[in-house]
């Protein structure tokens, strides 16, 4: 920065102060910035050196919300006080030479930089300066030793010079917070003033010299010396302005307002050149003046001190201030600082020296990506500072800097190149969670961000989509922190580092650094419970080696003594007794045993303790074994809730303290009480193991089986028989299940106890359903009831033979079963595991007979899908052996057949619905059939119920999904994936009934889509067309279409009008008989030609059968093979598929392929069809074979000739139909 002034008419502080003048000389600034300057924290080893006078003394009613009064104290009057700096420092490497000429003594021309000739013709030509001593103008080189001339002795000959100095005062009164236009000021030169090796001039505010005088202004000429460093204040703020390195060849500029306080420190060597100006103000506004600003800065001091001395974890360990003004991310210093962010750095920078606090610039980076809204306009890009647009010539182009975002995907900021206020870097990256960490302002990513965008990438509207944009926000922050805070600790390593210091006692008295580190881990214990344990031991330990009870006594009441007998470790406690006594550590120690939620912790504890009190003889003058004692007995009266690890630790007490009675007398009103269920058992279980020890008297025996009927009563009547299970931290999923496990375990300690009564107890709670809402008894019993019978089963199995059965468990058994069916198979399709619950029910109770009765007829009358017989089918053969066998002679084989046919007669088939071409459409549901089948196929053959393969077929081949869709689209792509079952499964392909369902299927293809072949008249048509003689396009490509085309209709588009009658003309010659036509209206005219049956129905005919071959493959490619698959009827159905008609109605109407039954149709004499093709008929049709004679008399009669087109086509229609 810069120096301070020196003129005359000054009033020096000597006046105002009563100090000896000599000792003043270098004891003045003291006096000036005495209370700027901050204590420097004393680490010395040396205990004597501690003073009460080296501890800051705290904060009164200290801030609590760090971040928010800092914002008040920056913000508010300190902002709004001034919006300027107190003083000025520029230096000005290219300001031109003044051409500087002297009038005394002919001096003349002053070459710069001064030489010492020249320094010496210029003193020659000067007057010692005075300064204003009240009324009176006086010299005293004591006071002021510099040499002056009067500003009508001094000219400046270059012309230039008056360019500049008007530019110096504009960056003056810019940085002074001064309105030139307002204000209007002018600048007149003063004084010449040259110091020389021990110049100076003590701390002093400058008088006005002229009329509206605000300021100073001091041009240091070039010429090089040391010293010399200006030091200026203003109130609490002070700074220095060194200039001397820059002396030799740069001119510098100093200015201050003139009630500034400024001292000049002697020059060491050279001299110093300097021209003194006056800034006056000329207008009739106000004139600029500096503002008290002691309340503003005492406020911004108190919130630091109050931030220093904070010791909680919610204390900044920094804080982020926004800046007004935007500076080059590239060179950050304060010294580029301007307007009122000059200001407040001015005042934080002399605060934090003396507060001990540190101070960094940084660059804060948000970036914003998202879709940009552009509303699909045309293609442009601009990557950081370069936009490209293809599209330049477009009228629609769009200024990416005018789109704004539509939606933002991500937002992140980031905190970079932190260095100190001279510009050295500290970091490159700093730590920033928007979330946690303090800005001012709290909005910090918003401020930025509402500012113009730095960078951006825009890629426009590509088509698909808004385009994408991508913006960069960049400003400076001030960063601010306590130099105790290290940036790259956290409060808990602070922590940890204060507690492994104080873990190292070097001394019998506690230093400096180390009482400060006691008092923090004080304030941290009051305010973090996880840290007092680790804090108390370390605290009462240095207390120890200190001899400072007050100190433990402080440590013991912030970390609580309520935390327990853990808070300290046994050897801390025996050095705390042996270093206070125990008349000092009595109540502690009380407190701590008083406050233990553990009982076995607490009684450890006072083992321990009189187990340490034996081996110190001196103790037992204080009373300790009484204390014991006393201290003992109160712990059994008073014990604390029981966890499952006391039952044995209580046990063993009781023994050492009286025996069984003990629990019985003492301890058991307290568990009845307090104890929780898991406790109870715990207890019973050791009571139990007690018992079986040998050598327990009849007395304990008695007392023990009292004590476990007792304790186990009383689980019982507290045990929640019903709670959802537990989940540890770790669990990815949460359970809500309720658990059958504490019923298991209460039935399993009342048998092994052989407290078989209370077994009856426990089945009345789990069966009690009265005033239960339904849907929460069928949880129960599906979680707990019917999970809980296999475990009670395997206790009850585990028993002594020879032993009484339990009636309280059959009774369960039956009540569960019972429960079961009217909760869980009553109105609702079970799923697979009610399933495996239901069956391991049947394992338990009944075996086949409950099944059969019961459980079966249930299951069927809930009606449940065919998938939930499939599950029942695969369970019940899991269990096929465990199951009890029944007294009435019902099997598992049977009950599974039955289940087997329920699931063929519940399947789902549907009829073949067209697809929908849609986005949104799903697939046919009717192909599923095929899938369905072979899941059932396969379950009968596995269960060993291939007779019901049948029932399959049947639902398969159902006539009302005779359709030629269905057909086509479902059966015929079914006989490939049959076949390829069949060789999987190792069956034949011409075992029944399989090898009838081959037959039906074909047969159904050969009568409902192939049909009889139509009758061949047509083909002389079409030789006869196919000699038409007009070769023209039109004429060429409309017979072609009906010679040979599968279409039924062709269109002609806009062809006009004259080729049109061409067209009629030539058909009319032609295809009269064979098609018909009609004009289409439009300019010009069309036609559309349509083919007759005559010569339709023969083409499609022929495009049908070529397929048949295909289908006769898919079944196999083996001719012996597939006559051995077809049987008896293979001639009928080659019949079939060649088209030849039926010729015998009686036949024909038996026979009849669309009621799916296995028919034959023959040119010549009728073939009679065989016994297992009309049982395949049947079943297809879902009829007896008997009942196709009543139907053969109400087929329609086949015609023995060979019909007409005509005929063919009304039958085609029918058979559609």
């Amino acid at each position: 920065m810069g120096d301070v002034s020196e003129s005359t008419g000054t009033v020096p502080i000597s006046d105002a102060v009563s100090v000896d003048p000599v000792s003043q000389k270098y004891s003045e600034n003291a006096v000036v910035e005495g209370d700027m300057s901050g204590v420097e924290e004393d680490d010395s080893d040396d205990p004597e050196s501690d003073s009460s006078e080296d501890e800051e003394p705290s904060v009164e009613n200290p801030s609590t919300d760090i971040r928010g009064d800092l914002e008040k104290a920056l913000e508010g009057d300190l902002a709004k006080a001034f919006k300027g700096s107190y003083s000025f420092s520029r230096a000005y490497p290219t300001a031109p030479n003044p051409g500087l000429y002297l009038l005394p003594n002919d001096i003349g021309a002053v070459g710069l930089p001064l030489h010492k000739r020249d320094a010496a013709a210029v003193i020659s030509g000067c007057r010692q300066a005075p300064f204003g001593q009240g009324e009176r103008t006086v010299v005293d080189t004591v006071v002021r030793d510099t040499w002056e001339m009067n500003a009508n002795q001094v000219q400046c000959l270059n012309p230039a010079w008056n360019g500049y100095l008007q530019g110096v005062v504009r960056d003056v009164c810019a940085e002074l917070g001064v309105n030139v236009a307002a204000s209007q000021p002018r600048c007149e030169l003063y004084k010449l003033l040259l110091y020389e090796t021990g110049s100076h001039f003590l701390p002093h505010v400058d008088t006005e010299k002229a009329d509206g005088m605000f300021a100073t202004i001091i041009i240091v000429l070039p010429s090089k010396y040391t010293g010399g460093a200006a030091h200026v204040s203003h109130g609490l703020l002070s700074t220095v302005y060194d200039t001397a390195v820059l002396s030799d060849f740069q001119t510098t500029v100093l200015a201050w307002y003139t009630d500034v306080m400024h001292e000049i420190k002697p020059i060491t060597s050279g001299y110093r050149l300097a021209l003194s100006y006056n800034l006056v103000h000329t207008s009739n506004a106000l004139r600029p003046s500096l503002p008290n600003n002691h309340a503003a800065v005492n406020a911004l001091r108190h919130v630091l001190l109050s931030w220093k001395q904070a010791n909680h974890d919610r204390v900044p360990r920094m804080i982020l201030y926004l800046l007004d003004h935007k500076y080059s991310q590239a060179n950050l210093s304060g010294s580029a600082l301007k307007g009122v962010d000059a200001h407040k750095l001015a005042i934080l920078d002399a605060l934090a020296q003396q507060l001990g606090f540190q101070l960094g610039m940084a660059s804060v980076e948000c970036r914003l990506q998202g879709a940009a809204d552009d509303d699909g306009c045309n293609y442009h890009r601009r990557k950081r500072a370069y936009y490209y647009d293809d599209y330049d010539d477009s009228d629609n182009s769009v200024d990416p800097d005018d789109v704004g975002f539509l939606e933002v995907y991500e937002r992140e900021a980031s905190v970079t190149n932190l260095v100190t206020l001279d510009g050295v870097p500290l970091q490159d990256d700093l730590a920033y969670d928007k979330r946690r960490d303090h800005t001012i302002p709290r909005n910090l990513m918003d401020q930025v961000e509402a500012g113009p965008h730095d960078d951006q990438e825009y890629e426009g509207y590509m088509g698909n989509g808004a385009g994408s944009l991508e913006r960069w926000y960049r400003r400076t922050v001030l960063v601010i922190w306590p130099e105790k805070f290290s940036l790259d600790m956290t409060f808990d390593d602070e922590i940890s580092e204060a507690i492994d210091d104080l873990s190292v006692i070097d001394s019998t008295r506690a230093h400096k650094r180390e009482r400060k580190l006691a008092e923090f881990l004080l304030n941290v214990a009051k305010n973090r419970e996880n840290h007092r344990v680790q804090i108390a031991e370390t605290l009462c330990n240095a207390a120890c080696a200190w001899e400072d009870l007050q100190l433990y006594e402080r440590a013991m009441a912030a970390c609580e003594a309520s935390v327990g007998v853990r808070l300290l470790s046994n050897d801390v406690i025996y050095e705390s007794i042996t270093t206070f006594g125990f008349g000092a550590m009595r109540s502690f120690l009380q407190k701590m045993l008083r406050s233990e939620r553990s009982n076995f912790q607490r009684f450890q504890f006072i083992d321990e303790l009189q187990n340490w009190f034996s081996t110190q003889p001196t103790l037992s003058e204080e009373g300790v074994d009484a204390w014991v004692i006393d201290q003992r007995r109160f712990a059994m009266e008073h014990l604390e809730k029981p966890g499952p690890d006391d039952s044995q630790v209580l046990v063993d007490l009781a023994l050492r303290n009286g025996g069984f009675h003990v629990i019985r007398d003492i301890f058991v009103p307290q568990f009845k009480a307090d104890a929780s269920v898991r406790f109870l058992t715990a207890m019973v279980a050791v009571l139990q193991t007690e018992r079986a020890k040998a050598g327990v008297s009849v007395e304990d025996q008695s007392i023990l089986t009292s004590l476990v009927a007792d304790l186990l009563s009383s689980a019982i009547a507290k045990a929640n028989l019903f709670a959802t299970a537990t989940t540890t931290k770790n669990s990815a999923i949460k359970s809500n299940l309720m658990t059958p496990h504490t019923a298991a375990r209460l039935i399993e300690l009342c048998i092994g106890t052989r407290n078989d009564e209370l077994v009856e107890k426990i089945a009345q709670r789990l069966t009690d359903v009265a005033n239960i809402d339904p849907a929460v008894v069928k949880r129960r019993v599906l979680e707990v009831l019917l999970p809980l019978l296999p475990l009670v089963d395997a206790k009850v199995k585990a028993r002594a033979a020879g032993e009484s059965a339990i009636t309280g468990v059959q009774n369960f058994y039956e009540a569960t079963i019972e429960l079961c069916l009217r909760f869980v198979l009553s109105g609702t399709r079970p799923v697979p595991s009610d399933l495996t619950l239901l069956l391991d029910a049947c394992v338990v109770c009944g075996g086949i007979d409950i099944l059969h009765k019961k459980v079966w007829p249930a299951l069927k009358a809930s009606k449940p899908q065919s998938t939930t017989y499939t599950d029942f089918i695969e369970q019940l053969q899991k269990r096929r052996d465990r199951l009890l066998p029944s007294s009435c002679g019902v099997s598992v084989e049977s009950v599974i057949t039955e289940a087997v046919r329920q699931a063929v007669l519940q399947a789902n088939f549907t009829a073949y619905t067209p697809p929908v071409y849609s986005y949104y459409a799903s697939g046919n549901k009717s192909h599923e059939n095929c899938s369905t089948t072979l899941e059932l196929l396969r379950l009968c053959l596995t269960t060993g119920n291939k007779p019901c393969c049948s029932l399959v077929f049947k639902r398969l081949l159902d006539s009302q999904f005779h359709r030629q869709d269905y057909i086509e689209n479902v059966l015929i792509p079914f006989l490939p994936e049959l076949r390829q079952f069949l060789t999987t499964n190792r069956v034949a392909l011409s075992a029944e009934p399989f090898n009838s369902a081959f037959k039906s299927i074909v047969m159904l293809w050969a009568s409902k889509v192939l049909g009889p072949k139509p009758s061949e008249t047509g083909n002389a048509v079409i030789a006869r067309m196919r000699n038409h003689g007009c070769k023209c396009a039109h004429c060429v490509q409309v017979f072609k279409f009906l010679t040979s085309s599968g279409d039924r209709t062709s269109r002609l588009e806009r062809i006009g009008a004259p080729k049109r009658k061409h067209l009629e003309q030539e058909l009319s010659k032609y295809a009269k008989t064979a098609a018909t036509w009609s004009m289409i209206s439009g300019s010009p005219q069309g036609l559309m030609v349509t083919k007759g049956d005559s010569i339709y129905l023969p083409v499609k005919w022929n495009a049908t059968h070529a397929r048949g071959a295909a289908i006769l493959t898919s079944i196999s490619s083996n001719a012996t093979e597939l006559q051995r698959i077809f049987g008896a009827d293979h001639h009928i159905i080659m019949d079939m598929m060649a088209g030849r008609v039926i010729t015998n109605p009686a036949a024909s109407s038996s026979r009849d392929p669309g009621s799916s039954a296995s028919s034959s149709v023959s040119a010549g004499p009728v073939h009679a069809v065989s016994g297992s093709s009309a049982s395949v008929a049947a079943t297809a049709s879902g009829s007896n074979p008997s009942s196709n004679s009543s139907r053969a008399h109400a087929a329609p009669h086949a015609s023995n000739s060979i019909p007409s087109s005509s005929q063919a086509a009304r039958k085609r229609k029918r058979d559609n139909a």
